[in-house]
Protein backbone atom coordinates (compact mmCIF):
# COMPACT_ATOMS: atom_id res chain seq x y z
CA UNK A 1 0.00 0.00 0.00
CA UNK A 2 1.27 3.41 -0.82
CA UNK A 3 2.33 5.98 2.01
CA UNK A 4 -0.76 7.91 2.91
CA UNK A 5 -0.19 11.43 4.47
CA UNK A 6 -1.97 12.83 7.48
CA UNK A 7 -3.09 15.92 6.92
CA UNK A 8 -6.73 15.61 5.89
CA UNK A 9 -7.28 19.02 3.82
CA UNK A 10 -4.48 17.40 1.25
CA UNK A 11 -5.50 16.01 -1.89
CA UNK A 12 -2.49 14.12 -1.61
CA UNK A 13 -3.88 12.30 0.81
CA UNK A 14 -5.72 9.69 -1.32
CA UNK A 15 -3.12 9.07 -4.70
CA UNK A 16 -5.83 8.63 -7.21
CA UNK A 17 -7.93 10.71 -6.03
CA UNK A 18 -7.03 13.77 -8.37
CA UNK A 19 -7.08 11.73 -11.11
CA UNK A 20 -10.13 9.89 -10.37
CA UNK A 21 -11.94 13.07 -10.54
CA UNK A 22 -10.41 14.67 -13.36
CA UNK A 23 -11.60 10.99 -15.02
CA UNK A 24 -15.29 11.96 -13.97
CA UNK A 25 -14.95 15.68 -14.91
CA UNK A 26 -13.91 14.55 -17.95
CA UNK A 27 -16.59 12.65 -18.82
CA UNK A 28 -19.29 14.96 -18.16
CA UNK A 29 -20.21 17.95 -20.02
CA UNK A 30 -18.56 19.80 -17.26
CA UNK A 31 -16.60 23.12 -17.92
CA UNK A 32 -16.88 24.99 -14.20
CA UNK A 33 -20.41 24.43 -14.13
CA UNK A 34 -22.30 21.94 -15.41
CA UNK A 35 -24.58 21.67 -18.54
CA UNK A 36 -27.78 20.90 -16.58
CA UNK A 37 -29.80 20.94 -20.21
CA UNK A 38 -27.39 18.65 -21.63
CA UNK A 39 -29.28 15.33 -22.46
CA UNK A 40 -26.27 12.88 -21.44
CA UNK A 41 -26.52 14.15 -18.06
CA UNK A 42 -30.18 13.11 -17.72
CA UNK A 43 -29.33 9.62 -19.46
CA UNK A 44 -26.60 9.20 -16.99
CA UNK A 45 -28.63 10.27 -13.82
CA UNK A 46 -31.73 7.61 -15.42
CA UNK A 47 -28.93 4.90 -15.59
CA UNK A 48 -27.96 5.57 -11.88
CA UNK A 49 -31.50 5.14 -10.84
CA UNK A 50 -32.61 8.56 -10.38
CA UNK A 51 -36.70 8.99 -11.28
CA UNK A 52 -36.13 12.56 -9.96
CA UNK A 53 -33.84 13.96 -12.16
CA UNK A 54 -33.61 17.11 -10.02
CA UNK A 55 -32.75 15.26 -7.04
CA UNK A 56 -29.85 13.67 -9.06
CA UNK A 57 -28.67 17.16 -10.36
CA UNK A 58 -28.66 18.65 -7.37
CA UNK A 59 -26.41 15.70 -5.78
CA UNK A 60 -24.06 15.55 -8.66
CA UNK A 61 -23.54 19.19 -8.62
CA UNK A 62 -22.45 19.06 -4.84
CA UNK A 63 -19.91 16.48 -6.02
CA UNK A 64 -18.84 18.55 -8.71
CA UNK A 65 -18.25 21.57 -6.72
CA UNK A 66 -15.97 19.10 -3.75
CA UNK A 67 -12.49 20.38 -4.06
CA UNK A 68 -11.86 16.63 -3.36
CA UNK A 69 -12.80 12.93 -3.24
CA UNK A 70 -11.94 13.16 0.19
CA UNK A 71 -14.27 16.11 0.82
CA UNK A 72 -16.99 14.50 -0.96
CA UNK A 73 -16.53 11.44 0.87
CA UNK A 74 -16.64 12.78 4.55
CA UNK A 75 -19.39 15.30 3.36
CA UNK A 76 -21.82 12.57 4.97
CA UNK A 77 -24.25 13.64 1.76
CA UNK A 78 -27.55 11.37 1.25
CA UNK A 79 -30.15 11.78 -1.25
CA UNK A 80 -32.50 9.41 0.05
CA UNK A 81 -30.57 7.82 -2.92
CA UNK A 82 -27.26 7.10 -2.27
CA UNK A 83 -25.03 8.09 0.11
CA UNK A 84 -21.61 9.91 -0.89
CA UNK A 85 -19.75 6.17 -0.88
CA UNK A 86 -22.56 4.84 -2.75
CA UNK A 87 -22.83 8.05 -4.86
CA UNK A 88 -19.48 7.96 -6.29
CA UNK A 89 -19.30 4.26 -6.61
CA UNK A 90 -22.31 4.08 -8.86
CA UNK A 91 -21.49 7.30 -10.65
CA UNK A 92 -17.91 5.90 -11.77
CA UNK A 93 -19.93 2.69 -12.45
CA UNK A 94 -21.88 4.33 -14.80
CA UNK A 95 -19.34 6.38 -16.63
CA UNK A 96 -16.98 3.28 -17.12
CA UNK A 97 -14.11 4.15 -14.95
CA UNK A 98 -11.48 1.65 -13.68
CA UNK A 99 -13.12 0.65 -10.28
CA UNK A 100 -9.80 0.29 -9.45
CA UNK A 101 -9.68 3.99 -8.85
CA UNK A 102 -12.77 4.54 -6.83
CA UNK A 103 -12.54 1.42 -4.74
CA UNK A 104 -8.67 2.49 -3.77
CA UNK A 105 -10.08 6.14 -2.94
CA UNK A 106 -12.42 5.08 -0.78
CA UNK A 107 -10.19 2.13 0.74
CA UNK A 108 -7.88 5.11 1.65
CA UNK A 109 -10.98 7.40 3.39
CA UNK A 110 -11.88 4.39 5.24
CA UNK A 111 -8.18 4.21 6.44
CA UNK A 112 -7.67 7.92 7.00
CA UNK A 113 -11.32 7.91 9.07
CA UNK A 114 -10.40 4.97 11.23
CA UNK A 115 -7.50 6.56 11.99
CA UNK A 116 -8.83 9.81 12.86
CA UNK A 117 -11.62 8.24 15.21
CA UNK A 118 -9.09 6.88 16.86
CA UNK A 119 -6.75 9.41 18.18
CA UNK A 120 -9.44 12.18 18.41
CA UNK A 121 -9.97 11.43 21.83
CA UNK A 122 -6.67 12.29 22.73
CA UNK A 123 -5.86 15.40 24.73
CA UNK A 124 -3.25 16.48 27.74
CA UNK A 125 -4.51 17.70 30.64
CA UNK A 126 -2.70 20.47 32.88
CA UNK A 127 -2.82 19.29 36.04
CA UNK A 128 -2.47 21.94 38.80
CA UNK A 129 -3.94 20.14 42.06
CA UNK A 130 -6.62 22.36 42.11
CA UNK A 131 -9.58 22.93 44.60
CA UNK A 132 -12.70 25.33 44.35
CA UNK A 133 -13.11 27.26 47.14
CA UNK A 134 -15.26 30.70 46.13
CA UNK A 135 -14.55 30.71 42.05
CA UNK A 136 -17.69 31.32 40.55
CA UNK A 137 -18.51 28.20 38.45
CA UNK A 138 -19.12 30.77 35.26
CA UNK A 139 -15.70 31.61 35.81
CA UNK A 140 -14.49 28.32 35.90
CA UNK A 141 -16.34 26.96 33.27
CA UNK A 142 -14.68 30.05 31.13
CA UNK A 143 -11.24 28.82 31.81
CA UNK A 144 -11.22 25.42 31.46
CA UNK A 145 -10.02 25.24 27.86
CA UNK A 146 -7.25 26.50 29.51
CA UNK A 147 -6.29 22.95 31.01
CA UNK A 148 -6.70 20.80 28.10
CA UNK A 149 -4.51 20.85 25.28
CA UNK A 150 -5.03 18.64 22.21
CA UNK A 151 -2.12 18.08 20.40
CA UNK A 152 -2.51 18.17 16.28
CA UNK A 153 -3.71 15.70 14.67
CA UNK A 154 -0.92 15.31 11.98
CA UNK A 155 1.50 14.00 14.78
CA UNK A 156 -0.34 11.51 16.47
CA UNK A 157 -1.83 10.11 13.06
CA UNK A 158 -0.14 6.51 11.98
CA UNK A 159 2.89 7.27 14.32
CA UNK A 160 4.26 4.86 16.60
CA UNK A 161 3.94 5.56 20.59
CA UNK A 162 8.01 6.38 20.40
CA UNK A 163 6.85 9.18 17.97
CA UNK A 164 3.83 10.12 19.63
CA UNK A 165 5.30 10.78 22.96
CA UNK A 166 8.43 12.58 21.59
CA UNK A 167 5.92 15.28 20.47
CA UNK A 168 3.49 15.21 23.74
CA UNK A 169 6.82 15.92 25.79
CA UNK A 170 7.33 18.94 23.16
CA UNK A 171 4.83 20.59 23.38
CA UNK A 172 4.58 19.99 27.18
CA UNK A 173 7.81 21.69 27.38
CA UNK A 174 6.80 24.31 25.16
CA UNK A 175 3.49 25.17 27.38
CA UNK A 176 5.08 25.21 30.44
CA UNK A 177 8.03 27.56 29.64
CA UNK A 178 5.50 29.86 27.39
CA UNK A 179 2.82 29.93 30.45
CA UNK A 180 5.96 30.14 33.32
CA UNK A 181 4.53 27.31 35.57
CA UNK A 182 1.03 28.87 35.84
CA UNK A 183 -2.49 29.08 34.66
CA UNK A 184 -4.96 31.76 35.76
CA UNK A 185 -7.24 30.26 37.85
CA UNK A 186 -5.97 27.41 38.41
CA UNK A 187 -2.67 28.05 39.78
CA UNK A 188 0.72 26.04 39.65
CA UNK A 189 1.11 23.48 37.40
CA UNK A 190 2.19 20.76 39.01
CA UNK A 191 2.30 17.93 36.18
CA UNK A 192 0.17 16.97 32.94
CA UNK A 193 -1.64 14.01 32.02
CA UNK A 194 -1.71 12.89 28.66
CA UNK A 195 -4.64 10.70 27.70
CA UNK A 196 -3.53 8.23 24.47
CA UNK A 197 -5.65 6.35 22.26
CA UNK A 198 -4.61 2.90 24.14
CA UNK A 199 -6.77 3.83 26.98
CA UNK A 200 -3.92 4.93 29.64
CA UNK A 201 -3.27 8.28 30.76
CA UNK A 202 0.28 8.98 30.96
CA UNK A 203 2.06 11.63 33.59
CA UNK A 204 4.58 13.83 32.73
CA UNK A 205 6.62 15.94 34.64
CA UNK A 206 6.99 20.07 34.00
CA UNK A 207 10.13 18.79 31.83
CA UNK A 208 7.83 16.89 29.33
CA UNK A 209 9.63 13.37 30.49
CA UNK A 210 7.31 10.62 30.61
CA UNK A 211 6.81 9.47 34.46
CA UNK A 212 4.15 7.10 34.83
CA UNK A 213 0.56 5.43 33.04
CA UNK A 214 -2.56 4.89 35.12
CA UNK A 215 -6.25 3.60 33.96
CA UNK A 216 -7.60 5.54 37.21
CA UNK A 217 -6.32 9.11 37.24
CA UNK A 218 -9.65 11.34 38.31
CA UNK A 219 -9.56 14.81 37.08
CA UNK A 220 -12.36 17.61 37.24
CA UNK A 221 -14.09 19.04 34.70
CA UNK A 222 -16.10 22.64 34.90
CA UNK A 223 -18.88 22.58 32.69
CA UNK A 224 -21.99 25.14 32.76
CA UNK A 225 -25.46 23.67 31.16
CA UNK A 226 -28.81 25.29 30.89
CA UNK A 227 -31.84 23.33 31.79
Amino acid sequence: MKKLTTKQDDNSSFPESGELLNKIKAKLPFTGTLNKTNPNIHNILHTMGYSNTQKGLDTLEQFLSSCTIYDWLRSGHYDFRYNSKEFLKKLSSVLNINPDLYIHAINHYDILKNEYNKIKGCYIFVNTNFHRTSQPIFSLAFMENHRRLRPKKQELMFKTNKKVFEHISKRIKKHYQKTHGKLPMWGKIDNYHYHHFDGNTYIFDNNGCLLDSSHTISESRAILSIK
